[in-house]
């Protein structure tokens, strides 16, 4: 198990992440040259399992500490070196600590980090040359991009991406991946053929690959694909299907159990129910589905958050005049406040 240092030390947040993305270069062009045993690594397994399931439900500022403990331990672990067996292993747990880290860096607001962290990544996937974790890898910096100011170069990622020797999960995130972006840049017919290779993939039964096999944020359960959907329909400009979607994913992950709840999902599919109300021109309506995301705790309003609202802010305009969108979005759109600092002396999940 980790141990805990003897005097606590309080680390800034966006520092940890800086530091950890700029292990996460000096760690790419690690090669490992020993062939130590060492039995931790299925333990490192574990603790991913653990945390990717964590991840779904606890806000990211809270795991972060424990994530890069992990990641950590496995960048150890290759360096110190490992059975040549264990090695591809040993690979696989470090870019899945990677991914971890990567979505923690996107949903905090350090988008530089998170894409050093994808790079890695990819480095890993590429080195145990698992197919899988590419994919992943490359769709979650194709998520990034989405959220950026150069959306049309998520496709180009997802483009690249292999879609053979994945597990239906892996394959219906790429695709509804597609989908939302291509409609995020305009390009409606793209979106649409990419929905109908979605129904298309429904029917394939359910076999887990090697990154879905961690669980939690590593699969791409029905609720979460139907926020994707309804995202793809609110960009696409059609207020009945985003509305049928939003209502759908969010009645799901009601009834979900409490750790397979994605409270950021929720938020956004909150926005889509907005959008689709706003289409009709249903200010009430509008106003009602907004309400929930003030009840957010600060620690659950992902980065994201904002940039989705200022959407609502463009289409509330439009409709009420730049008075209602002020009166009913400026606290959604104030910036977040600064990230606290974790203690860290923060429970270890490293053996």
């Amino acid at each position: 198990m980790g141990t805990h240092p003897a005097s606590p030390e309080q680390v800034d947040v966006r520092r940890l992440m800086s530091t950890a993305a700029r292990r996460a270069v000096d760690f790419g062009s690690v090669l490992a040259t020993t062939t130590a045993d060492n039995p931790d690594l299925d333990w490192l397994g574990i603790a991913l399992t653990e945390l990717a399931t964590a991840y779904v439900h606890t806000p990211a500022v809270d795991l972060l500490v424990r994530i890069v403990d992990v990641r950590d331990t496995a960048f150890t672990l290759i360096r110190r070196g490992v059975r040549p067996r264990q090695l591809r292993d040993a690979y696989v747990v470090a870019g899945i600590g990677c991914l971890l880290l990567a979505s923690a860096s996107q949903n905090l607001g350090d988008h530089a980090s998170a894409r050093t962290q994808l790079h890695t990544a990819e480095r890993c996937a590429e080195a145990a040359d698992s197919d899988a974790l590419r994919v992943w890898a490359r769709g979650s910096a194709a998520l990034a991009l989405e959220w950026s100011s150069t959306p049309a170069a998520a496709l180009r990622f997802l483009d690249s991406a292999p879609r053979e020797a994945v597990g239906p999960q892996t394959m219906r995130r790429t695709v509804a991946l597609e989908a939302r972006a291509s409609a995020r840049t305009g390009n409606a017919t793209r979106a649409r053929d990419a929905l109908r290779r979605l129904d298309v993939l429904e029917a394939l039964p359910e076999q887990d690959d090697e990154v879905n096999a961690f669980g939690g944020i590593f699969t791409f359960p029905r609720a979460k694909e139907t926020y994707y959907r309804a995202g793809t329909h609110d960009l696409l400009g059609d207020a009945a299907l985003a509305r049928r979607n939003a209502d759908t994913a969010l009645a799901a992950y009601a009834a979900a159990p409490e750790q397979e709840r994605s409270y950021g999902d929720v938020a956004l599919a909150r926005i889509v129910l907005t959008h689709s109300h706003l289409l009709d021109r249903d200010l009430d309506a509008a106003a009602s589905a907004l309400q929930p995301l003030r009840r957010l705790r600060p620690a659950e309003r992902i980065a994201q958050l904002p940039s989705a609202v200022h959407r609502t802010r463009g289409l509330l305009t439009a409709v009420a005049g730049a008075r209602r969108a002020h009166e009913l979005l400026d606290d959604l759109l104030a910036a977040p406040p600064p990230l606290r600092s974790l203690d860290s002396r923060s429970e270890s999940t490293a053996p």
